[in-house]
């Protein structure tokens, strides 16, 4: 992955070709949201609003790796998920706002609200 690249928004492919419009692999957000004591709380959210992982880390630089958008971490549990393969898109660096401003991720968050509503829905991120 291009660590200087301008862009905001990063995504991995989990080892699978790039996604062509007949061929797109459902998407996983990874956020990072820090606490006030520095450590960053990273989260991965299923397009269609499952909350996969979480993890606490010590920093930014970190949750990218223990989230898995720079390491092998947590690609089981994604792999178990969507064992056709999967995108990861990399939100940790966006700031609030800009991450309101993420439509597709926004999409998926709002159905894991539906779903926390939902009898048995405690799959909140």
């Amino acid at each position: 992955m291009d660590t200087n690249s301008t862009n905001s928004e990063h995504s991995t492919n989990s080892g699978i070709e790039p996604s062509s419009p007949s061929s797109r692999k459902p998407k996983i957000f990874i956020v990072a949201q820090p606490l006030a004591n520095g450590d960053v709380i990273g989260q991965a959210l299923a397009e269609d609003g499952i909350g996969l992982a979480g993890h606490l880390s010590s920093n930014r630089m970190y949750v990218k790796h223990d989230m898995g958008i720079n390491s092998r971490w947590k690609h089981e549990i994604y792999r178990e998920y969507y064992p056709d393969g999967y995108e990861l898109v990399d939100l940790t660096d966006l700031s609030e706002e800009e991450l309101h401003d993420h439509e597709e991720f926004m999409r998926a968050l709002t159905i894991n609200r539906e779903l926390e509503g939902a009898p048995g829905g405690d799959d909140e991120l």
